[in-house]
């Protein structure tokens, strides 16, 4: 096999081993401490997109690098068959996820394509669209320009300041990402992680609750517009790339109205969040400082798989 031939295995086969494993190590985890508090969008997020994070950036940053750097030019050394077997799963993976996160997309574009008009009057920081859903409907789709989609039934249904509050919520997904973020979990494939991906979404509702309801009067109107959206038919159509009012199972729904209705004022989380950038330079720290030599302990454990 070509030098380049070789190094290109080897990558493909150490990002299988270590996205398989962190995987494995996250969905274990989260299924022993699910029931803690740990438990907002943002974590959950981030833990599931860690395993496919962490292979691509020790792939890129170690792997090819120590690889370019410490392997010898040598040209039709032979490589071992589990490791080409391990380069082709990396491949499948990285070919899945490139295929689910583009089919999603082109969906959603053409759902967004094919509903443009007509557009509706309603301030809300993205183009607003009229749909002709059998039943109330209100969600956000698109990722770099979302649009903000309500069904006629749904603006006959909701007063005016439940359309207010429902259009808050909605444009807390815009601000979020949260759109982006679902295209990103399409990217990540992985069977044990299900249960993990319906947790993130059902945080990412109440996370855009708690920042559409600022007191008791505007919760109740959240609350009440919620109610009467989930009391009809549920829209279909909806695209994957998309974030939906009460697009929640019916008990995730009862838990969020509940939640609106005994509305407290939620805990500050900016101290928290100050912190993050002190404690990514103290573990990057030793890493960068580090480096050179991490090198030579990547090179040698892959050589152990080729051989």
């Amino acid at each position: 096999m070509t030098y380049f031939g070789r190094g290109a295995v080897i990558s493909l086969a150490m990002f299988f081993l270590v996205y398989v494993v962190l995987s494995i190590v996250v969905a274990a985890g989260w299924r022993a401490f699910k029931e803690t508090k740990a438990s907002s969008a943002g974590f959950l997020s981030g833990l599931r997109l860690f395993p496919m994070v962490s292979a691509v950036a020790g792939s890129a940053l170690f792997i090819v690098p120590s690889f370019l750097y410490l392997e010898p030019l040598r040209q039709n050394e032979p490589i071992d068959t589990p490791a080409i077997v391990l380069a082709a799963c990396g491949a499948a993976v990285i070919l899945l996820g490139v295929f689910r996160a583009l089919l999603a997309w082109w969906k959603s574009f053409r759902f967004a394509s094919s509903h443009c008009l007509p557009r509706l009057r309603i301030e809300c920081g993205v183009p607003a669209v009229e749909i002709g859903a059998p039943g109330p409907a209100i969600f956000v789709a698109g990722i770099r320009r979302p649009t903000l989609f309500v069904s006629r039934e749904a603006r006959t249904m909701l007063d005016a300041r439940e359309m207010r509050m429902a259009i808050r919520h909605e444009m807390a997904h815009v601000r979020f990402r949260d759109n982006l973020k679902k295209l990103a979990l399409c990217a990540c494939p992985f069977p044990l992680l299900g249960n993990l991906e319906k947790s993130w979404a059902r945080a990412a509702e109440l996370a855009a609750d708690d920042a559409a309801a600022a007191d008791e009067s505007s919760a109740l109107d959240l609350a009440s517009a919620l109610l009467k959206i989930a009391a009809g038919p549920r829209f279909a159509q909806m695209p994957a790339v998309a974030t939906g009012l009460a697009s929640d199972s019916d008990q995730a729904l009862h838990e969020r109205i509940a939640r609106l209705l005994a509305w407290r004022p939620r805990t500050e989380t900016a101290a928290r969040r100050s912190h993050r950038g002190p404690v990514t330079l103290l573990i990057l720290a030793p890493l960068i400082a580090l480096y050179v030599p991490l090198l030579g302990q990547v090179h040698e454990l892959t050589e152990l798989l080729v051989r």
